[in-house]
């Protein structure tokens, strides 16, 4: 049988072979690129990318070359492009200057915030700060490909097209969804989603690949606290196969630490019939029925252990059991990875 394509937006862009696939991994960069053409009121292009070259604008991963690639200049004009392209900065004549065509008020908000901030080799590019993350989510819900995929987490019926929805109705509407397999170069090719319980086939025939933007914009929304990411893996996914779970964000950490977790975290193991239940489970049971964020859940599981010495116990893991890519799965207390939550009945 085969398996159902997931629906996109077919685009004239794509087939004139133009940059509307984008693929900057780090937003702080783009944001930092803004930043530095915003200081500098005007810059050509070429000197942009020069000054790219010589780290004053911080680049992603503390380098901006993969030493192992023949292509030195693909990664700075990548982020050049994607900044241009998201309508951050726009060329005029021969220079690059901010553009002001749209959310002006909030790109000016981010340069007066940003003005005293220092480019330099020496400087690494900070945080998002909450200006910056509100002007980018603004931005990018502008932007077609990533609403393709946003639109994935909703009903289809009552979104039929990636117009339809709003970042509202988004954090309202959306169920988490769940990407199949390991990531890699070519990036997942299947999704499952909770709204439908279907299984989709990730749109991957060129012009129209999404395979890596399905791990391109599940990063740029977790850095913008719209979704986060627990693994679900085989030992309890109901059909034994690896996935990575994305879901909305709709409650806060402060909300989630109001909670009862004591007791909540008692009937659960109660009803599992559990005496110690392993970390990785415990966080994907939490997150995927308060929809919070994973710090937080982790937060909150350390606080019941403090406060309930004795009968809650976080046992460790050695760390030669635990592959590194899957490290933020487990838990890290006093410097220590946990493994298990013990619970006792005293």
């Amino acid at each position: 049988m085969e398996i159902e394509l997931l629906p996109f937006t077919k685009s004239k862009d794509m087939e004139k072979g133009t940059w509307s696939f984008i693929y900057p991994y780090n937003l702080r960069t783009v944001r930092d690129t803004f930043l530095y053409c915003a200081q500098k009121q005007k810059i050509l292009e070429d000197d942009l990318y020069e000054d790219m070259k010589q780290n004053k604008i911080p680049p992603p991963k503390n380098k901006w070359i993969n030493p192992n690639t023949d292509d030195e200049t693909r990664l700075r004009l990548e982020y050049i492009h994607s900044t241009i392209y998201l309508g951050l900065i726009v060329k005029k004549q021969q220079f690059l200057v901010p553009d002001f065509s749209n959310l002006e008020k909030e790109k000016r908000i981010v340069i007066q915030e940003g003005q005293k901030r220092t480019f330099d080799s020496s400087k690494k590019s900070p945080s998002l700060s909450k200006a910056e993350k509100d002007l980018l989510i603004k931005t990018i819900f502008n932007y077609e490909r990533a609403r393709d995929f946003l639109r994935w987490f909703l009903d289809f019926e009552k979104s039929p097209n990636n117009k339809s929805f709003d970042e509202n109705s988004f954090k309202k509407f959306a169920e988490p969804i769940l990407l199949k397999g390991e990531k890699g170069k070519r990036g997942f090719e299947l999704l499952k989603r909770k709204i439908d319980g279907k299984v989709y086939r990730i749109p991957n025939e060129k012009p129209h690949d999404y395979t890596r933007s399905a791990q391109l914009f599940p990063k740029w929304f977790k850095e913008l606290e719209i979704l986060d990411e627990v693994i679900v893996f085989p030992r309890f996914s109901k059909d034994k196969m690896l996935w990575h779970m994305y879901y909305p964000l709709k409650m806060s950490g402060k909300a989630f630490f109001k909670l009862d977790l004591f007791s909540i975290i008692k009937s659960l193991t109660s009803e599992l019939s559990l005496k110690r239940i392993w970390i990785p489970k415990l966080l994907y049971l939490l997150a995927s029925k308060y929809n919070c964020p994973i710090k937080a859940i982790k937060i909150g599981i350390e606080n019941v252990c403090n406060q309930h010495i004795g009968q809650y116990y976080l046992e460790r893991v050695p760390i030669h059991l635990v592959k590194r890519k899957y490290v933020d799965s487990y838990m890290e207390v006093d410097g220590f990875l946990r493994s298990y939550l013990k619970i006792s009945e005293s």
